[in-house]
């Protein structure tokens, strides 16, 4: 009798497993309000966007964000990595993100790095605080299908947003 419980027991530990699995969350798709410094242009930009996610593991996250800023038809685009920690209510994280900046007509090469936090009230949901440093590299005029980086700039960026995570 002791050795088909310890067999049966044996057997239904991967379902246990599978079980766990089918709960995890591993896209995430959210909205989000966003303001940007734009330390070149001496002006502050305020938009929204919207961002969406594939969590590989419990500390690594592949994630994709869109901004635009209607004000004056400003634009971010960004897809990278977000790296930390987390638990069933609170999540820590870094984030790195290269991408492009749409500014006064013209593209250029923009990385936003900063950190994430996020809460999740349920399983489905979060909240998310992000706060970055967005730099802008700026090619030389004299050079506009050459990427020439004469310079880059600093540029504080806010963002809060609601997610949902299936």
């Amino acid at each position: 009798m002791n050795k088909l419980a310890v067999f049966l027991f044996v057997m239904a530990l991967p379902l246990g497993v599978w079980a766990q699995q089918l709960k995890e969350r591993k896209w995430e798709i959210g909205a989000q309000v966003t303001s940007i410094r734009l330390s070149r242009l001496e002006e502050t930009a305020t938009g929204a966007g919207g961002r969406v996610a594939y969590n590989l593991n419990d500390f690594i996250t592949l994630e994709g964000a869109a901004d635009y800023f209607p004000a004056r038809q400003r634009a971010l685009l960004g897809v990278g990595v977000r790296g930390g920690i987390r638990n069933r209510r609170y999540g820590l994280y870094g984030k790195w993100r290269p991408g492009v900046a749409y500014l006064e007509g013209r593209y250029f090469f923009a990385l936003d790095a900063g950190g994430a936090l996020e809460i999740y009230p349920n399983s489905h949901t979060m909240f998310r605080l992000d706060v970055g440093d967005t730099r802008i590299f700026i090619r030389q005029a004299k050079f506009p299908n050459a990427f020439v980086r004469d310079s880059y700039s600093h540029n504080l960026q806010i963002t809060a947003g609601v997610g949902f995570r299936f």
